[in-house]
């Protein structure tokens, strides 16, 4: 029930009542039971308000979105998150979303987000998913905690699609590294895409004098 009372006059109050049905001396009662809820009503509906707005906004966002707890489980996803990976939430949770990773980059990229979570910080990467069919995405990530002063309240991750962006150097040596220390997936496991390209070990040929000799 809601309504306004003399003590604030123009403030809109809400109760909570709960009525119980008595008996006495062959008598029929009620006896009432009120609860003010003014302030917790208040309270869940900014709550929904602030929810509806953070998925309007999300929404928007052209970067993929996730927001997991300390768990592991996958609270939220936008759409262009669940484009880039590829399972749903559920499927997701705990260490499922390192199926998504190309084998050479996940042991790097599980120790990058661990340690988002036993410390404050923050971990960037760019590494491969590998889609169903074989096929590779380029993926850059940027991994952040939410902390309520000690204690790690939700791991967000924001994802950018960037294969159509071209090799670049930083990536391409990260792949060369992860590469040396892991062996390569057989041809048959994953499209030639997988692997590192050679594109990071262009190098500069000496030009020729007009003798005849190389400059160096």
């Amino acid at each position: 029930m809601s309504g306004h009372t003399p003590s604030q006059p123009g403030v809109l109050r809400q109760w909570e009542g709960t009525y119980l049905p008595l008996e006495v001396g062959g008598e029929r009662l009620a006896a009432v039971y009120v609860e003010e809820r003014t302030l917790q009503l208040a309270a869940e509906r900014a709550r929904r308000e602030q929810a509806e707005e953070f998925t309007a906004v999300a929404q928007a966002l052209p970067l993929g979105m996730l927001v997991i707890d300390p768990s592991g489980r996958y609270l939220y996803a936008n759409a262009p998150a669940m484009r880039l990976l590829g399972m749903t939430l559920e499927e997701a949770g705990g260490t499922g979303w390192q199926q998504r990773i190309h084998p050479d980059d996940r042991e790097r990229v599980a120790a990058g987000v661990a340690r988002v979570r036993q410390a404050r910080g923050s971990f960037e990467s760019e590494h491969r998913h590998v889609e169903a069919d074989g096929g590779v995405t380029w993926v850059r990530t940027s991994t952040f905690g939410i902390w309520d002063g000690d204690e790690l309240r939700r791991l967000v991750t924001l994802l950018e699609d960037v294969t159509e962006r071209g090799a670049t150097p930083r990536r391409c040596a990260r792949a060369s590294c992860d590469s040396a220390r892991s062996p390569r997936p057989r041809p048959s496991e994953f499209s030639s895409a997988t692997q590192p390209a050679a594109c990071c070990m262009r190098t500069r040929r000496p030009s020729a004098s007009p003798g005849g000799r190389r400059q160096r």
